[in-house]
């Protein structure tokens, strides 16, 4: 009932809108046959036949504002049985509107900190990582430094200690996320594992691999138990797609290293 109401109500007022410009659309006619007339004024027959075209625009203009004013009174009337079909059926109110608003605005406000408050989390994790990283390298100085350059520091590292931190950024990306009570999470969120960099820790660093830490991370049913009921309606089925497309990835790459088949390493 409320969507044939707002239904009605919609093509009235595109009739209203309709009715007013044709009543604009008149005056503008209307006013340019009296400026004709202003200047054929010593022009008897001239001017007999534009008074006589006037006559009839003013006529014309008298019947379009009253369409007008009907368009207009007929989406007044709809507007008020929609607000009232609306009051009668779910108790909706001015105030409750307001109330509403104000409860929209405090859960924005709140959606906003939280995010930023992860953020914030996310930035400093990745700080403390790369901090402890550093601290981690050993130090080159004088002809050893320039004879070894696998204890370049960073700004000059080699390519295995550069994904390594690319890697311990990920880590400390999903730890800030994971961590604590999730109450709700949208698919940009989600620090979803990049395959690619899966591979180039596997080439160049692979002992900070632990798959079947990432084989219980990203499995599907352990994903949906701790997230489930955090992940927007919307978006659900485009997260656990993705979820379920990294954990057949994962299990197939153990595989690999593994040496073993496929179906074995992912009944772990």
């Amino acid at each position: 009932m409320l969507q044939q109401l707002t239904a009605e109500k919609e093509a009235r007022d595109a009739a209203a809108r309709e009715a007013r410009d044709a009543v604009l659309a008149q005056r503008s006619k209307r006013d340019a046959l009296a400026r004709e007339i202003a200047l054929a004024f010593e022009e008897p027959r001239a001017r007999d036949k534009l008074s006589r075209l006037l006559a009839t625009c003013e006529v014309e203009l008298r019947r379009r504002e009253r369409v007008a004013e009907a368009a207009a009174e007929a989406a007044a009337a709809a507007l008020t049985a929609e607000v009232r079909h609306r009051d009668a059926t779910v108790g909706y109110s001015e105030a409750e509107a307001r109330r509403r608003a104000a409860k929209d605005a405090a859960d924005s406000a709140a959606l906003r900190a939280a995010a930023e408050a992860k953020a914030a989390a996310e930035a400093e994790a990745e700080r403390r990582a790369r901090s402890a990283y550093n601290a981690s390298l050993p130090e080159a100085s004088g002809e050893a430094a320039a004879e070894s350059p696998t204890t370049r520091r960073v700004g000059r590292t080699r390519m295995a200690d550069v994904v390594r931190l690319r890697w311990h950024s990920h880590e400390a990306r999903y730890a800030a996320f994971s961590g604590g009570d999730v109450q709700k999470v949208s698919l940009d969120e989600i620090p979803f594992l990049d395959l690619g960099l899966v591979e180039m820790v596997s080439k160049h660093c692979p002992e900070e691999l632990d798959y079947r830490a990432l084989q219980a991370r990203w499995h599907p049913d352990k994903f949906q138990q701790k997230f489930g009921a955090a992940l927007e309606a919307g978006e659900r089925a485009e997260v656990m797609a993705r979820v379920h497309d990294i954990s057949v990835a994962i299990n197939l790459r153990k595989a690999e290293v593994a040496g073993t088949a496929p179906g074995q390493a992912g009944a772990e």
